[in-house]
């Protein structure tokens, strides 16, 4: 099993590859394709690099997400090397930590709004 370290950086490399192929993509897009040319009066490289180049990078960051992406945990378990009554006390208090109960409302405000 991989641990989240590695999961993490390979999602990250994953990433920041995607965004450096889109960086070159609107590059070649941009600078490489002639001016003069024109799709339905529009100029094909405002066209390929402002339009078809980002609906691109939208699908292959979800197939990216669907493919290479995995679901992780960030709760931590408690060390194996405890005894079995103190990984269960360590468990009941992540438990009603992780589900807290609003007595308060979140945000207040003093101030009152007149026209």
């Amino acid at each position: 099993m991989k641990t989240l370290s590695v999961i993490a950086r390979q999602e990250a490399l994953l990433s920041i590859s995607l965004a450096v192929f889109y960086m070159l993509g609107w590059y070649l897009c941009a600078y490489m394709v002639p001016g003069d040319l024109l799709w339905h009066g529009w100029p094909l490289w405002f066209l390929l690099s402002c339009v078809f180049n980002p609906l691109l990078f939208i699908v292959l960051c979800a197939v990216m997400i669907k493919r290479y992406f995995s679901v992780v945990t960030l709760e931590s378990a408690p060390p194996a090397h405890l005894p079995q009554t103190t990984r269960s006390s360590i468990n009941a208090q992540t438990e009603s930590a992780s589900s807290p109960t609003l007595t308060e409302p979140v945000f207040t405000s003093s101030a009152t709004h007149t026209r």
